[in-house]
């Protein structure tokens, strides 16, 4: 018999319902949606298919292209298809419409969170091979991004493997919440299985333009194998601001996750990085050894070793060395042990971090119960005991750098017990000297402890000194306080070296709640052998109540000097604080807190009358200040005045006020100046500081001695402001009449004309003409520029034209030279952060130039440098 092979052709125009056809096959995929197409069908019993197709799927962009399937009779699995997808678009819509076959359901495609942005996909795919095994060639252009590659599939064995290659692909997919941008990328990757839940995938290559929080990195380079949540493989990272390797296992799988990994860091600047906004100037390297399990100190049992960290900071390399983290233990009780040249540390019991402050609070609630929410402390059901130690090495090294406002001696240590059984808190601290921002403490010690008797806690201060900003400073301070059953008793004691200056504070509080605590002061004495002593009324008072604390009787007495406080601090424009201060002799600052050491020394007497409202807040204030006789280190100043008003309808401040020296002749005038404190910051400010004939002579005492003295100005002019009080913008032009200075150790004068350029970020000298006592003249300018007169550089530039005196001293003046000299030539004198201070001097002595060097003793100078001459 003949075989009769039936061959078809049709070309087909039309609707189709893949929803009809599931009935008679069982497709793994379709859309619930009736598609409109056109093609050419080829068919007959074991070949099948379809000839430019189009599809319309409601896009601007059909899908085109070809497909052929070839049925092997023999072996299903074996028969081959083709298909290429020439072009085609498909949107949010059209991937909402797609139905995949559950079992003998078919549910609703949804996609992965990571990409549920993604609103259109451009797609262009080659796809050969059996049922089994499919070779692909995709191109896929999207909103997220695009992707080329090349993926072979074995089903049979549930295998992939392929090549891709990522263009600016959105950070998004990674499922990462913020900071990712676009990035590129190459990888190779071989992987089994086909749920995406359940990941075993080894992935090499690199990538890219890796844009995170806001920071491109050049070149990440990957070799791994990714099991579901883990990685064990190798990660390099190689950039202008980072150069580090890992190698090892991070695996997020296990609870708690385990890890056992390497980190190998030789360059890394977290503030180039986009990490951070401080330690511009700062890059670290170190390396690094992990292991164990945890991610938070309480989980982590295991291991971690940081080796040879160096910390490169303004151009400065510091050592840091070694530092290493063990923490051992079964359950809640734990050892913890760190060591390092900076600190060690050491913890033993059942801690929980994440607590630590819970038991302070239910400590707290034993002795002052109506200080804690009742249901907390009430029910605090855990039982935990721990110690924890820790002792300072070279931590100046380490804070200097990260945080700077914070300073301990080497040795110093801290101890703590806690025991919630037995109701324990012990504490102690001492150190040789401790510093926080301007506060330094010396020789302090600090005992807190249960008294079994009173059934109260104790805590003891002791320290030997104490100064604020190397300006306010008491000594021999003892501090005592208690606390049981809601009451809280505090005294301080400090007494000065020789009985110079001491002082004595008692207070007693009532805990009525966390926001209500009334305070009695008691005793208040502040005395010194120079101004007798201050002493308090009777019947003070500071109470803290609904988030405000209320002054009342709070008067402090000197014979006829008085301060006063009364009022309450607050937020609210009702809240307002009265202070007076009447007939204060300014010798009281130097001589209450014996600072031998400070260089500002004051006299006059001082009336002040401020009204502060709404502390908390907006702050508000009006007032006036009067300082009559104003002495600066013995240097008469004269009368300041000053006054503010506040204007509700404008919402500003009218300041008034000036400077009359000791003739009084007024100096300086504020005039016009208004602050408004709700402007934006660039335009609080308004008004001028007028100078007339203004002699800056208090500025000698701050001059670098014995070098620069004896300050004598006559500044006319006017500087305009704007800006803000804390960053205040300064324009403007001063001229500088017949002003002196002295080189004192040259006993040399001179005589200086010029012009002072005022601007926010700069203070010119222009056109300056100095003149010697033979009036001799040197050109001068200078600049001095600055970043809110923190930051700043200075440049001193002269210029000498005919011979000017620069040294006119004896041998009484400086016995190792001494002589007249005059020079000719320049000069300049620098200043900045970096370079710190340069000069460059470049002169020659002129004609009646006389230098003596004395010779001491009989031996000879052998030393061709020690002097040298050379001819113009």
């Amino acid at each position: 018999m003949i075989p009769v092979i039936l061959f078809i052709y049709w070309i087909l125009d039309g609707n189709l319902s893949l929803s009809d056809l599931v009935h008679f096959y069982p497709v793994p995929i379709f859309m619930d949606s009736v598609l409109q197409f056109t093609t050419n069908i080829e068919g007959n019993k074991s070949l099948f298919s379809l000839k430019d197709f189009v599809i319309q799927t409601g896009t601007t962009k059909p899908l085109v292209g070809d497909f052929t399937f070839e049925r092997n009779l023999d072996n299903f699995p074996l028969s081959t298809l083709n298909l290429e997808l020439k072009d085609g678009l498909l949107d949010n819509i059209s991937l909402s419409q797609i139905l995949v076959r559950k079992g003998t359901n078919y549910t609703k495609f949804t996609l992965p969170s990571n990409l549920d942005k993604l609103s259109r996909i451009d797609v262009n795919l080659i796809l050969n091979g059996t049922l089994n095994e499919l070779d692909s060639k995709v191109s896929i252009l999207s909103n997220l991004g695009q992707i080329n590659g090349i993926v072979s599939v074995d089903a049979t064995n549930k295998l992939y493997q392929g090549e891709l290659i990522i263009n600016d692909l959105s950070g998004y997919i990674l499922n990462v919440d913020k900071g990712i941008n676009d990035f590129d990328g190459e990888l190779k990757f071989k992987g089994k299985g086909f749920d995406y839940k359940q990941v075993d995938l080894q992935v090499e290559g690199f990538v890219n333009n890796f844009n995170y929080n806001g920071y491109e990195y050049e070149n990440i380079q990957i070799n791994g194998m990714f099991l579901n949540e883990s990685f064990d493989g190798f990660l390099a990272l190689e950039d202008q601001h980072v150069n580090a390797t890992f190698k090892g296992l991070f695996d997020l799988n296990q609870k708690p996750t385990k890890y056992n990994f390497s980190i190998d860091v030789k360059s890394l600047n977290p503030h180039a990085l986009n990490w951070t906004d401080q330690y511009e100037n700062l890059t670290l390297n170190f390396n690094s050894k992990c292991s164990g399990i945890g991610l938070s100190l309480n989980e982590f049992i295991g291991e971690v070793a940081i080796e040879d960290i160096t910390v490169t900071h303004q151009n400065e390399a510091i050592k840091l060395n070694d530092l290493s983290l063990l923490s051992k233990g079964k359950g809640i009780k734990k050892e913890i042990y760190l060591s390092s040249d900076m600190l060690t540390a050491e913890v033993n019991g059942n801690i929980n971090f994440d607590k630590v402050m819970e038991d302070f609070s239910f400590i707290t609630s034993i002795y002052a119960p109506n200080l804690i929410d009742s249901y907390r402390s009430n029910n605090y059901m855990d039982d935990r005991t721990y110690d924890i130690t820790i002792k300072f090495n070279d931590f100046d090294k380490f804070s200097s750098i990260f945080i700077p406002d914070v300073s301990f001696a080497k040795g110093s240590i801290i101890e703590l017990d806690f025991n919630s059984q037995d109701t324990v808190l012990s504490l102690y601290t001492k150190s040789d000297k401790f510093r926080i921002g301007d506060n330094v403490f010396g020789d302090i010690v600090i005992r807190g402890e249960k008294n079994n008797k009173s059934n109260s806690f104790e805590l003891f201060a002791e320290i030997d000194n104490y100064s604020l900003s190397n300006q306010f400073q008491i000594e021999n301070i003892q501090t005592a306080f208690e606390i049981n059953e809601n009451r809280l008793s505090t005294n301080l004691l400090y007494q000065g070296e020789n009985s110079t200056n001491f002082g004595k504070i008692r207070l007693q509080s009532r805990v009525h709640s966390s926001d209500h605590i009334m305070t009695t002061v008691e005793d208040l004495v502040l005395g010194s052998n120079e101004n007798d002593v201050w002493e308090i009324g009777e019947g003070a008072e500071i109470n803290f109540q609904e988030n405000k604390l209320k002054c009342s009787h709070f008067s402090v007495v000197n014979q006829q000097q008085e301060l006063k406080l009364n009022g309450i601090v607050g937020p609210n424009e009702t809240d307002e604080l009265s202070i007076s201060l009447s007939e204060f002799d300014l010798s009281n600052f130097g001589d209450l807190t014996y600072n031998e050491e400070s260089e500002v020394q004051l006299n006059g007497v001082i009336n002040l009358d401020l009204s502060l409202k709404s502390i908390l807040n907006n702050i508000e204030f009006t007032g006036s200040v009067i300082v009559n006789q104003l002495i600066l280190n013995d240097i008469q100043i004269g009368d300041l005045t000053f006054k503010s008003n506040w204007e509700g309808m404008d919402n500003r401040f009218v300041i008034e006020g000036g400077l009359r020296n000791e003739d009084r002749v007024e100096e300086i005038n504020f005039q016009s100046i208004k602050y408004y404190p709700f402007n934006d910051v660039k335009s609080q400010l308004e008004g001028a500081i007028l100078f007339e004939g203004f002699n800056a002579d208090f500025l000698n005492p701050f001059l670098p001695q014995p070098y620069l003295g004896n300050l004598e100005t006559k500044l006319d002019g006017a500087v305009f402001l704007s800006g803000s009080i804390f960053n205040p913008l300064l324009n403007g032009e001063l001229k500088l009449n017949d002003s002196k200075i002295d080189l004192i150790q040259h006993q040399t004068s001179y005589l200086v004309d010029g012009t002072i350029i005022v601007s926010p970020n700069q203070i010119n000298l222009v056109d300056a003409v100095v003149n010697d006592k033979y009036n001799k003249k040197c050109a001068l300018s200078a600049s001095y520029e600055h970043e809110g007169y923190s930051k700043y550089s200075y440049n001193i530039i002269s210029q000498f034209n005919e011979p000017f005196l620069v040294m006119n001293n004896s041998f009484d003046d400086n016995p190792l030279y001494y002589g007249d000299a005059f020079v000719t030539g320049f000069s300049s004198i620098s200043y900045d952060s970096i370079n710190d201070l340069s000069f460059n001097i470049h002169v020659k002595t002129a004609e009646n130039s006389v230098l003596t060097i004395p010779l001491y003793g009989d031996e000879d100078v052998v030393l061709e440098d020690f002097i040298t001459f050379e001819k113009a």
